[in-house]
């Protein structure tokens, strides 16, 4: 708690205060630097979602095109209307593009 700390360097001093501080903060490092080898407690890595991924049967060149973001006509997007219904029907997600700035 804070104020033990407060009431530590009043008593002994702010310097002793500050060690003591900077003592526990290595020994708690110490102690729970076991953790780390449990896999449990280690970052997950993410897959990539599959409405930005390319599903079997689909036009990848296309496909990667929208999801860059890059310019579609008007029949692009009607094309991409209907793949978004078809994976709907599916049960699939519906592919949503990266905004360029």
């Amino acid at each position: 708690a804070p104020w033990i700390f407060g009431v530590l360097a009043d008593l002994a001093g702010t310097n002793t205060a500050i060690w003591v501080g900077v003592s526990i903060s290595f020994f708690a490092a110490l102690v729970n630097a076991p953790l780390l080898t449990y896999k449990e407690l280690r970052p997950t890595i993410k897959e990539e979602s599959l409405s930005k991924c390319v599903l079997p049967g689909e036009d990848e060149e296309f496909i990667e095109r929208f999801l860059d973001g890059d310019f579609l006509s008007p029949e692009d997007v009607s094309a991409i209307y209907n793949i978004n219904r078809q994976r709907m029907m599916h049960g699939k997600p519906m592919l949503v593009p990266n905004v360029k700035k």
